[in-house]
């Protein structure tokens, strides 16, 4: 116990992870991905609820994208920051993220332009979901190369991974009509504050 100013006593804590070593301040884990849609020149306009992807396909679950976001195996904690960027200047759609504890969830997440679905069956393996503002462009006409959003301050997203992982994983879905350039690029940076 230590003695503060003016008689009032304040009690030490510490933290031990599981290891038995000593915890020294936040455990934050900045995690990103990249996911690269269609290429081979397809630019076929996405209307309004359709996933982005790098597949198309509806019967199975077709390459979802991982965050590594905890420490050990079954790890849990926060997402605190969301930052989503696109190398198609003009694209100013809004995008949801649809994150889950497992890369196959058991029913099927869509491919590329399909209309995202919501499955009751995957329950227990669904985290959650986000939505962006809309992504936006710099002002300075001729010089920008991508679109950017970002949730810095307004989101806390708790999670748990799986037993045996330490990422979670995700399938973007856009909530704007527009039309992507092929092999559009989309980077997604989020903080953890992990457990």
């Amino acid at each position: 116990m230590k003695s503060l100013s003016g008689g009032i006593d304040a009690i030490e804590t510490v933290a031990y992870d599981e290891n038995g070593t000593l915890i020294v301040g936040n455990r934050i884990i900045l995690a990103s991905d990249e996911t690269v849609r269609l290429g081979g020149g397809d630019a076929t306009p996405y209307a309004a609820g359709d996933a982005i992807a790098l597949t198309t396909g509806t019967s199975a679950t077709l390459a979802l994208r991982s965050l590594t976001v905890a420490r050990v195996a079954g790890g849990s904690g926060y997402l605190t920051k969301f930052r989503l960027m696109t190398d198609q200047v003009a694209c100013v759609a809004q995008i949801r993220i649809h994150f889950f504890t497992v890369a196959q969830p058991t029913g099927p997440i869509v491919g590329d332009n399909v209309p995202m679905t919501l499955l009751y069956v995957n329950a227990g393996e669904r985290i959650g979901a986000i939505t962006m503002p809309p992504l936006a462009t710099s002002t300075v006409a001729g010089t920008s190369t991508g679109a950017v959003s970002q949730d810095i301050a307004d989101t806390v997203f708790g999670f748990k991974c799986a037993a045996t992982d330490t990422k979670i994983y995700y399938r973007l879905e856009t909530l704007t009509a527009f039309t992507p350039a092929s092999g559009q690029k989309f980077w997604l940076e989020c903080l953890s504050d992990a457990n």
